[in-house]
């Protein structure tokens, strides 16, 4: 039997030293998979932070859009009813 340069034919302390060896050169492999992994979470929380900040924004700039339009609204009626004042002024004066 062989398993990525183990071979089970020989004595088990040889085996034991060589699976020894190849833990110890994973073990770097390792740490670096850990790191990522952190960073990877490090960077999946601020990924969350930007987006609840992103969610609270498009609400603000929702509720200033409607705010906007219903001023705009305000001053069409303002000026329809001003117009109007004035043609039924100039019709009273004539």
């Amino acid at each position: 039997m062989y398993v990525v340069g183990l071979s089970f034919d020989r004595d088990p302390s040889y085996t034991y030293t060589q699976m020894s060896i190849l833990v110890e050169q994973q073990d770097e492999t390792v740490d670096v998979i850990e790191e990522t992994a952190a960073h990877v979470e490090k960077d999946a929380e601020a990924g969350l932070g930007h987006t609840i900040k992103a969610v609270g924004s498009a609400r603000a700039a929702r509720k200033k859009r409607w705010i906007c339009f219903g001023l705009m609204v305000l001053l069409l009626v303002i000026i329809i009813i001003i117009i109007a004042v004035i043609i039924i002024n100039n019709r009273k004066s004539e």
